[in-house]
């Protein structure tokens, strides 16, 4: 018996440990859990709090224990714990969100799992076990979460691209802008194959590259494709694609860029840039671009002014003012650095080319701005004006001969008139003298001279084309078969005459008498031009003519040009000494000559009787070659004969 006794005393003993061992490990769960432990009585009075909870609160556990649980919270917190306590009472647990205050009257926010404590004899409720969490970071955490999804819920829905998801063909999600961009409501969206929207000939790219890049391969990220609006217009958009997962599937989350106007801008621009290419290429300008020192930057292609003879490179980089003449550089410098102030419009200066040519030029320059308007360069205009100045001072030469014409006119007239005075007076004062005296023969020479000096006024003035001449219709064919055959009965025998005259009719406005000396001079002329042979042939020939068939080579006056109406060409031909290519522009000039004998007049009157009946003298000629005088007259009427048309 007292061994059993015993026993029961040892069992009841390591119960008993046991029992402290096991209340000593749960006083030190609760006491060092990581959440907050407290303990309530049925009126709410704090019976126990964890070291937890006294760390969260920054109260001693004696300075909370006896206190009302409600002291501890936000004092608008209090009504939601109160009715958490009426529920508890009848059994129920809840878990809640509720501020909490610390000792120092810091608010933070906790979560409260409490639960009903009931006598376990009883059965009776005795008050409430409350497990409590700080939440503080989760708070945060939860607030910059909502904040930043708010961020990115505005930036989606206002974006100005459009975003949407592309899953097995179709859109799974997009945002405003899409709908936007597509005219289309969100069901129809949604609701159609994604390649209906795309254009029918860009439909095989887009969907080639949306399988391709679901199956992982390395495909351009940005990509241009047209769009069908609703409405029936064809935009350009650009896609950037990125391969996501959406709903545990593979998917292509898609950024899309309305660039129409943008294609349409680089369309204009390029079409800008082509008329630009095109204008500078085909401009007979010289265009040249240079930095602010004058360092050559861009030529066109006229490249001063030959560009497969001189390479391009041999402009770029060098200065500008190396291709003007030392006299003209001055000058320029100054005049470039005027033109920052203001526009000086053209200037000429000397060009020297790299192909050691000197260019007559005009530059016309201008300074070129940045985007902010700072200078940046200049760009210059040359013009090559070296035909231009040649064509001045020919314009200057005729005006100068005009000029003279003039005077020499006045002076003929006048000079006549004179003479015409001095011979009345001679032949006046021959009647009061006795015939066969020395005096009369005196007299005689004088009157004989004068007359010769009028003849050469007269002759002055047909060169001059202020002649007085009769203006009648003569038959051109008929007066040289006459004049040419009382010609040919003065011809040395050693000389032949072959004439053509197959046309009759060339009706011509004319003064005869001027015409028949034409011919006689140049019939002298070609004569002359064969006395130093023993043998040679003269022909002439006439004949309507075209204008097409009108040479413009050695041509006198080397202005005339041929009007809309018929011309008849008369052509006389020699077999004569001929003349030197320089000789030629001079043989019309008054007083000319290469002979010893005669006044040099003869070429000079006939030059100035074609120019009075609106015609001009054509030369051709090479020494012991001959020489062709062709003479182009503008026709009034031709018979049938004469492929007869009337003049305009």
């Amino acid at each position: 018996m007292e061994r059993k006794f015993q026993e029961l005393k040892t069992d009841h003993t390591q119960l008993k440990n046991k029992l402290l061992e096991s209340r000593s490990l749960t006083e030190e769960i609760v006491t060092y859990m990581t959440e907050g432990l407290v303990l309530t009585d049925t009126q709410g009075t704090v019976t126990f709090i964890n070291l937890r909870l006294s760390e969260m609160l920054e109260y001693l556990p004696e300075e909370v224990i006896g206190k009302c649980w409600l002291d501890m919270l936000h004092a608008e917190q209090q009504a939601i714990a109160k009715q958490a306590e009426a529920r508890r009472a009848q059994g129920h647990t809840d878990r809640y969100e509720i501020m909490l205050h610390r000792k120092d009257g810091h608010k933070f926010p906790v979560l409260i799992g409490a639960g009903p404590r009931f006598d376990k004899q009883s059965g009776e409720f005795i008050g409430t076990m409350g497990v409590v969490t700080d939440i503080t970071k989760r708070k945060l955490t939860d607030e910059a979460l909502q904040e930043s999804e708010e961020k990115y819920r505005i930036l989606f829905e206002h974006t100005g691209e459009a975003l949407f998801v592309a899953q097995d063909g179709r859109i799974v999600f997009q945002n405003p802008r899409s709908i936007e961009l597509t005219g289309y409501s969100t069901e129809e969206f949604q609701s159609k194959p994604f390649v209906n929207f795309i254009h029918e000939d860009d439909r095989e790219m887009v969907s080639d590259y949306h399988i391709r890049r679901l199956k992982g391969e390395k495909l351009p990220e940005r990509y241009a494709f047209r769009i069908i609006h609703k409405n029936g217009s064809i935009l350009t958009a650009e896609l950037n694609a990125v391969l996501i997962q959406w709903n545990d599937k593979p998917a292509v989350l898609c950024f899309m860029t309305d660039i129409t106007e943008r294609r349409q801008a680089e369309a204009a621009l390029k079409e800008s840039e082509e008329l630009s290419r095109k204008l500078l290429s085909t401009m007979p300008d010289l265009i040249v671009q240079t930095d602010l020192n004058g360092d050559i930057i861009f030529v066109n292609d006229y490249a001063f002014p030959n560009p497969k003879s001189i390479p391009m490179e041999n402009f770029l980089g060098k200065n500008m003012l190396s291709f003007i003449a030392e006299k003209d550089q001055l000058r320029a410098l100054e005049n470039t650095k005027l033109m920052f102030d203001k526009s000086l419009g053209p200037r000429e200066y000397q060009l020297l080319l790299v192909d050691g040519t000197v260019m007559d030029a005009e530059v016309n320059g201008d300074v070129i701005h940045d985007a902010e308007n700072n200078p940046k360069g200049m760009v210059f205009v040359i013009r090559d004006i070296t035909e231009r100045k040649k064509m001045e001072k020919q314009l200057l030469q005729v005006e100068k001969g005009e000029s003279l014409s003039r005077m020499a006119g006045a002076v003929a007239h006048h000079f006549n008139n004179i003479l015409m005075i001095t011979i009345g007076h001679l032949e006046m004062i021959q009647g009061d003298i006795p015939q066969g005296s020395e005096t009369a023969d005196s007299i005689k020479e004088a009157a004989q001279a004068a007359h010769r000096a009028v003849t050469l006024s007269q002759l002055m003035l047909t060169y001059l084309g202020q002649g007085v001449r009769k203006n009648e219709n003569t038959d051109l064919s008929e007066l040289c078969r006459v004049t040419m055959k009382d010609l040919s009965k003065t011809m040395p025998e050693n000389i032949s005459l072959t004439t053509r005259f197959a046309f009759t009719g060339l009706m011509i406005q004319s003064d005869r008498s001027h015409l028949e000396q034409v011919l006689n001079i140049l019939f002298e002329n070609a004569v002359e031009a064969l006395a130093e042979k023993t043998s040679g042939k003269i022909s002439v020939s006439l004949e309507p003519a075209e204008t097409s068939d009108i040479q413009y080579v050695h041509m006198f006056p080397n202005n005339w040009q041929a009007g809309p109406e018929a011309h008849a060409r008369l052509v006389f031909s020699d077999t004569g000494k001929g003349m030197a290519e320089e000789t030629i522009p001079l043989i019309f000039d008054p007083f000319y000559s290469d002979k010893f004998t005669g006044r040099g007049m003869g070429l000079a009157v006939t030059l100035g009787i074609v120019k009075a009946h609106g015609g001009c003298i054509c030369v051709n000629s090479k020494p012991g070659k001959g020489t062709d005088f062709i003479i182009f007259l503008p026709v009034s009427t031709m018979s049938e004969n004469g492929s007869a048309r009337n003049s305009s």
